[in-house]
This record gives C-alpha cells, sequence and structure tokens, in this order.
C-alpha cells in the first residue's frame, strides 16, 4: 500500500491578534461587526504627561485622541526566555508578537513539544522605530540591539 503524503497543503487552525480594543480575534470580529470604535480621547493631563509639549494642546489641528494596546505591560519575560533586562530592550512589538503566536499554538491546541509534525507560525509587522527612539539616539553604538529589534526579524 502507497501512502501518499501532501506536503504543500496547509491548515489553519487557529490566530492570534492584538489591536487597539480587542485583545484576541473573537473580541476582533465583534468589533467589527458591532462598529466599535477604538479611539480614546485623551485628556489633557494624560497628553501633558506622555510628554507632549503643552503649545499643542490649544493648537486647532491637534487631535487629543489616539489608540491604545491593552496589557501591553504584562509580558512574562521569564516563560519566553528573556531576563528583565533583554525583555526592556525587545520592541513592543515582538514581545507582543511573542504572546500572540503562544495564545495562537494554545487556542489551536497544539503543544510543539509534544506534536510530531510540522507547525508554523505566520506573522507579520509594520516597520517600527522604537529601538532608534528609544535607545539608540543617544547611543549611536547600540546597533546590534537594533537590529535586534528590526522587523525583519520579527517571525525569526
Amino acid at each position: 500500500m502507497n501512502t501518499l503524503i501532501d506536503t504543500e497543503s496547509i491548515a489553519i487552525v487557529s490566530m492570534g491578534c492584538r489591536y487597539p480594543g480587542c485583545g484576541n480575534p473573537s473580541e476582533f470580529w465583534h468589533n467589527i461587526r458591532h462598529g466599535v470604535e477604538s479611539l480614546v480621547e485623551f485628556t489633557d493631563e494624560e497628553i501633558l504627561a506622555s510628554g507632549t509639549r503643552s503649545e499643542f494642546l490649544t493648537h486647532p489641528d491637534y487631535v487629543k485622541c489616539g489608540v491604545t494596546l491593552n496589557d501591553i505591560d504584562l509580558f512574562d519575560a521569564n516563560f519566553f526566555g528573556y531576563s528583565p533586562r533583554e525583555a526592556e530592550l525587545i520592541d513592543p512589538q515582538h514581545r507582543l508578537f511573542l504572546q500572540c503566536a503562544f495564545e495562537t499554538l494554545e487556542s489551536a491546541g497544539y503543544d510543539p513539544g509534544k506534536f510530531d509534525g510540522r507547525i508554523g507560525i505566520y506573522g507579520g509587522s509594520g516597520t517600527a522605530d522604537y529601538c532608534s527612539q528609544t535607545f539608540c539616539a543617544a547611543k549611536p553604538a547600540c546597533g546590534e540591539v537594533c537590529n535586534w529589534n528590526s522587523a525583519i526579524v520579527l517571525t525569526t
């Protein structure tokens, strides 16, 4: 008996995402279906506390709203094998990607340590300048850290 193994087909069995106003795909689709607006209006105090210059508050073109991600501070560095200092250096998009990848595997019901087949996580990210704005502006020699945080290496 010949058994053919299909090496070209894939099955999408789970999704993960984190967007403003939602923490998972179910909440994301709920927000889309119900027209939920995820913009948050910020108070003058919140805007000033974020480091924005006060003259912007009275400018007619300044919009006092934006989007926020909930629970961005809940990254468990130890769980993902990072020291607290390493986690501090990792772009928040990368930390969220790791969490979403784990949540996706978990919701799919697959344990990579026990599953005998191949498991793939497909992901993407936009360009980010977290590293250059946060660390490298004052320290030009931190290129290695900025390379580590590049969107190009996000899924590797």
